[in-house]
């Protein structure tokens, strides 16, 4: 009997709100998925959907309490069986929380609650045990900094290298990551690159301590075609080559067939829909699903008109009951139980889920 796979990284009951003058407005819903070993998850929607706010509510990048509460678990497991993480001394003012490894009877290493973590245990995971590529490198690079020497700094805060070393090495992942002449590039800043050569030079950046989970938020926004399926092939060579995981997020249905194994959709704060990419895209259960695949255009389609989903995303504000398609549904519109009592996600025997009344 073959030995069950464990998640490295499992999140359930995520949910984040966010404080709008006197409100408090819930952007994730009690959002659950599971990335194993060496495979992709891709997380697929519209924008506005709540798939970045999942993933930095995962790396901890959002405001503090005052603006923003995060509930539910974030649980990253180790992929080598270590822990490899000591437990911080809890800090006397309540700014950072505990974090142990182990059980309470020291009975051996358990998975981190990335949700639980203060930030001073936050800042030993994050870029060494998982790592995330942001959607707009020019943003997110430090404009006063070279790009060789931000790759370094990241390498310096992990690891043991320091100086020189540290530099041939974010010279090496400039070439790993296919920067023509590296060693010059190095001394480059953000500006003076293309958005594809800032791009890798985010990957370089993330893949620097070879991270067991890396996050792609939108690693292609902004790309040409060509500079895109550069991108996602070096992300897929990476990927194999390291044995790490990725939690790939993308508005762009037609991507997800290229890179990922799975796929969970999701639609105004929740997932509607989770299961094997090559069946869910052959036969989507939720109508969303099925409007973002008909939305996708067809080669050889002639001279038709391309297919849209009427409306759009629910802002916060509306907060609507039921089913949150339903008002773009034309499949349940105007149901009484699509507009009043809320979907839960259903297993059915293609080992796929979705949350809908009438799947």
């Amino acid at each position: 009997m073959s030995p069950v796979v464990q998640p490295i990284l499992q999140v359930s009951e995520l949910s984040v709100s966010f404080r709008v003058e006197d409100r408090w407005l819930r952007a994730v819903d009690n959002v659950a998925f599971s990335l194993y070993p060496g495979r992709t998850l891709a997380l697929v929607g519209e924008s506005g959907s709540g798939k970045s706010v999942t993933s930095m509510a995962v790396m901890g990048l959002l405001p503090g309490a005052k603006q923003c509460r995060v509930a539910g678990k974030a649980l990253l497991a180790d992929a080598s069986g270590r822990s490899g993480i000591q437990a911080p001394v809890a800090s006397t003012s309540g700014s950072d929380k505990p974090l142990s490894p182990f059980g309470p009877h020291g009975g051996g290493p358990l998975p981190v609650d990335l949700l639980a973590c203060g930030e001073q245990a936050l800042r030993r995971i994050r870029g060494r045990r998982i790592a995330m590529i942001f959607q707009e490198p020019l943003t997110s690079l430090n404009p006063l900094m070279t790009v060789g020497r931000q790759i370094a700094e990241a390498i310096e805060t992990h690891t043991e290298m320091r100086g020189a070393a540290a530099w041939e090495r974010a010279v090496s992942l400039m070439e790993r990551v296919g920067i023509v002449d590296a060693a010059r590039r190095a001394s480059d800043y953000p500006h003076r690159l293309s958005g594809g050569m800032r791009q890798r030079i985010m990957i370089a950046m993330a893949l620097a301590c070879d991270p067991d989970v890396l996050i792609a938020d939108e690693p292609t926004t902004a790309l040409d075609v060509t500079v895109q399926k550069q991108i996602l092939e070096l992300l897929k060579t990476l990927q194999r080559e390291q044995g790490m995981s990725m939690l790939l997020i993308t508005h762009d249905i037609s991507l997800v067939a290229e890179v990922a194994d799975e796929v969970a959709v999701m639609y105004g704060g929740r997932i509607v829909e989770t299961g094997d990419v090559r069946t869910t895209l052959a036969k989507p259960i939720h109508p969303y699903t099925q409007a973002l695949l008909a939305c996708v255009p067809k080669m050889g389609g002639g001279k038709g008109r391309l297919t849209v989903i009427s409306g759009t995303v629910p802002p916060l504000v509306e907060n609507p009951t039921g089913c949150r398609f339903e008002p773009r549904c034309e499949r349940g519109a105007g149901d009484v139980q699509c507009r009043t009592q809320t979907p839960v996600l259903q297993g059915f025997a293609s080992a796929q889920s979705a949350a809908c009344w009438k799947a």
